[in-house]
């Protein structure tokens, strides 16, 4: 009933408008510029299905920092190491959960910019191809590994917030809130990140090995 009532007090509004050039006037333009603000709004929403494909590229950087860069590095066989180009680098075994080049390309080029790539990948590149096989620089170190520094996140249970993000055309800025492992009582934080739409794909824009 209500509802009826508010929508004849709408209609009797207009037809009293309509009687006053200057007020139709001012009613056309209030109600284009209502709704050019609703439509920038609407665009700027960060949709459910956004957010799912958010979550899937800060769960694989979550697995690039537990198993490939940070924390750990794929399982390799010093043994076999070899020199190239003034590093020392050893084959990844065949337990790896990452065994080819390839295969480790694509995991990165379909979560990352591929500038973004290129900097983790880093020179004398972290990991290489040799001669069909996976290799890692064993020269290299995140400062994390083996416990050598305390790594500041826990993304074992990271939650995505797009209330405080925001949507542009091709860019969503969002928080990751992740454990703080610095903290002995599990509390959150939250890590600002990034992600741009390239040729039609989400991806982030930066690897947050560590930003504190």
């Amino acid at each position: 009933m209500k509802r009826i009532i508010a929508l004849l007090i709408i209609a009797a509004t207009v037809t009293a408008l309509a009687s006053c050039n200057v007020k139709e006037q001012i009613l056309d333009n209030t109600t284009t510029e209502y709704v050019s603000a609703a439509e920038t709004i609407i665009e700027n929403l960060i949709l459910p299905a956004e957010r799912e494909i958010l979550r899937s590229l800060v769960n694989s950087q979550a697995n690039l920092i537990e198993d490939v860069f940070v924390l750990s590095h794929l399982p390799v066989d010093e043994s076999a190491a070899i020199t190239h180009n003034g590093a020392k680098y050893a084959p990844v075994t065949d337990k790896s959960s990452i065994k080819t080049y390839a295969e480790l390309l694509d995991i990165l080029n379909a979560t990352y910019t591929e500038d973004a790539v290129k900097e983790m990948l880093g020179n004398p590149p972290v990991y290489i191809e040799l001669e069909g096989k996976l290799y890692f620089n064993l020269d290299y170190s995140s400062g994390y590994f083996d416990g050598e520094n305390l790594y500041p996140y826990d993304w074992s249970d990271f939650e995505i917030v797009t209330t405080s993000g925001y949507k542009e055309k091709n860019k969503i800025t969002f928080c990751a809130d992740v454990t703080d492992a610095n903290q002995t009582n599990g509390s959150k934080v939250w890590v600002t990140m990034e992600a741009i739409n390239v040729d039609g794909n989400w991806k982030l824009t930066k690897f947050i090995s560590d930003n504190k």
